[in-house]
Order: C-alpha cells, then sequence, then structure tokens
C-alpha cells in the first residue's frame, strides 16, 4: 500500500511540475521521482522498512516461469541459486549476483525478476548472494559475506569462470572481492559486470550536485547510508571506497552509467583508471536515465539493451565488447 501511495503523489507531482531530465521521457521521469520519494521515505521509517517494502512489489513476471530458484547456504550465507531451464554447458561461465541497496537494503528476493532475466537470457547457472546488511552487520561483514560465497561457488564448480555483477553498492562488493580475494579466486573471476557502481562513497561534488534533481538520491541519505554501513571504520578503507585502490588487478571490466545520475563523475574517472592501469575496460552510457534503472524498469528499451549487453559480457568475457 505504501508504494501505491508514493506512485499516486508522484503522478500528482508530475502533473504540477512537468520539469524533466533533459532528454528523459515521462516513464523515466515517473519511476525517477518515484524512488526518490521511496528513498526519503526509507531515510525516515530506516532500513528494515524499505527490506519489507522493496521485496512486497517484487514484479511477478513470466520470466520466473522459466528458472528454477533454490534457496541455499554457501557457508553461512544465504544465496540463490538460479536454473534457466537450458543451461548452456558450452559456455563455461557462472553468473555471481550481488545486489546494490546502500548496504542497507535489497535482497535476493527483491532482485529476482533482474537476476532471473540474467539467467534466462544468458542461459547460464546464476547465484544471487543474499549477503547481511549493515547496520545490523556492519562493515566488512558485508564485504566478507561476499568473499566467502563466492569462494564456495569456485569449490562447487571447479572447472567454471564466474563473471561478477552487481549494482550501485553491489558493484562495490564486486570489486572489493576482486581486490581482497587472493590469488586463486581471481584467477576464477573471467569478468566483472558494474551498474552505476558506488566506487567512491565520500564524494559530495561534481555530479553529486549537479544531478540530484535527476535521480534518486539526496546528499544526506547518501551519506547516513554509508556511515551506518562504516559504524566508525576509516571511510577510505580500499575494501569499500576504491579511490584510492590499485587497479590493476581487476579483470575485464564492463560498466553501464547513466547520464543523470549522481554517480555519473566517479564512474567515469573509475573507468579511466582501470583504462589507464591496462585492464581491459567497457563503457556505456545511458543518456536521460537515473541510477540502477535497468534493475527497476525492466520494460524499459534500455533496460532491454543494458541487459543485452551484460549477458553478451557474461557469455563471452571481455572479448565481444572490448575489440
Amino acid at each position: 500500500m505504501k508504494m501505491l501511495y508514493l506512485s499516486f503523489m508522484t503522478l500528482v507531482s508530475m502533473l504540477i511540475s512537468s520539469k524533466r531530465m533533459p532528454g528523459s521521457d515521462w516513464q523515466t521521469e515517473f519511476h525517477a521521482r518515484l524512488f526518490k520519494r521511496f528513498f526519503l521515505a526509507a531515510n525516515q521509517y530506516g532500513p528494515q522498512w524499505s527490506r519489507k517494502v522493496l521485496e512486497s512489489v517484487t514484479s511477478k513476471s513470466s520470466v520466473t516461469q522459466r528458472i528454477n530458484v533454490e534457496e541455499i547456504k554457501l557457508a553461512h550465507v544465504s544465496t540463490q541459486k538460479i536454473t534457466p531451464q537450458s543451461v548452456n554447458s558450452e559456455v563455461l561461465r557462472i553468473i555471481v549476483f550481488i545486489h546494490g541497496g546502500g548496504y542497507l537494503t535489497g535482497s535476493a528476493k527483491a532482485y529476482l525478476a533482474f537476476v532471473a532475466r540474467l539467467a534466462d537470457q544468458s542461459n547460464l547457472l546464476t547465484y544471487s548472494v543474499d549477503y547481511r546488511l549493515s547496520p545490523e552487520h556492519p562493515f566488512p561483514i558485508p564485504q566478507e559475506d561476499c568473499y566467502t560465497a563466492i569462494h564456495a561457488i569456485t569449490k562447487l564448480h571447479p572447472e567454471h569462470q564466474l563473471v561478477l555483477m552487481g549494482d550501485s553498492a553491489g558493484g562495490g562488493l564486486c570489486i572489493s572481492a576482486c581486490l581482497h580475494g587472493d590469488d586463486a579466486l581471481r584467477s576464477r573471476i573471467a569478468g566483472l559486470g558494474l551498474i552505476s557502481p558506488w566506487v567512491d562513497p565520500c564524494s559530495t561534488s561534481g555530479t553529486m550536485e549537479s544531478n540530484l534533481s535527476n535521480d534518486m538520491f539526496t546528499l544526506d541519505i547518501l551519506a547516513d547510508s554509508y556511515a551506518q554501513h562504516m559504524q566508525g571504520a576509516d571511510p577510505m578503507d580500499t575494501r569499500v571506497n576504491f579511490t584510492q585502490a590499485p587497479l590493476d588487478r581487476l579483470p575485464p571490466v564492463h560498466i553501464q552509467v547513466a547520464s543523470g545520475e549522481v554517480f555519473f563523475d566517479q564512474i567515469i574517472e573509475f573507468a579511466e583508471r582501470t583504462k589507464a592501469g591496462g585492464i581491459a575496460t567497457t563503457i556505456e552510457v545511458f543518456d536521460a536515465q537515473f541510477h540502477v534503472f535497468q534493475t527497476i524498469a525492466h520494460h524499459f528499451e534500455d533496460a532491454k539493451r543494458a541487459r543485452a549487453s551484460l549477458v553478451t559480457f557474461a557469455r563471452s568475457g571481455a572479448t565481444a565488447l572490448v575489440n
């Protein structure tokens, strides 16, 4: 009911003020405004509330009828194992998806519709990691949960390479696993598919300010989320803030970013640094879109195009997109 109310208020706001992100259509404008209202409410009611709401509005889709979902434990880490109807046995790759949510919210259940589409379109076995969330489980527990789950997957599938994918904070967790996992773990990761990764949680300038009216966050929401995750730990720790981290040991990277999102500057800078470090890097910029629109608005043509390129990357590594 809360999301219905927020949707109604968003429609009213669009009738009152039709101002839009330059180049955006009404659907993009509606979704960006709706999720800004949602995160403002989440900041008021707390992460437990936002987790329940996100799971309650998980979109029902016919794609979930074409996959099998199994709830499993990898060591102590809850994980969804998602098997499409037809697994391509010739492509020895597995997708490991790590959801976003500012380290405070989100879950494998809330992201099932999106991850199911990745599994179904790629015909690849897929795992969705349900790491423990802050503030109940602060830094570095979410990071360590992801390391543990990824390591367990390599043991279960010794002949497969992994493609790590994640959005926002989940993208940061993917990067962290590559930077801080041991050599044996890194050797099993074929690539990183990053959807608007949160790579500089301390940034407050540039598009963090100029894109505020386009996107779903406020600076206060982001700062509070990071503070609840870190709880006094060093905010520049390279397990979560990558501005000072050496990036030359990353696998090939495919990055997607929206021109209207607050993280735009930091993501472009991160991509430039991976390229400078000799990492095979591709970046897709989606004009007139907002943060992680791919995971929210599955019907957008841009979202369909974004999924298709992530699937290509997962199935072929860097070659199809970098060449």
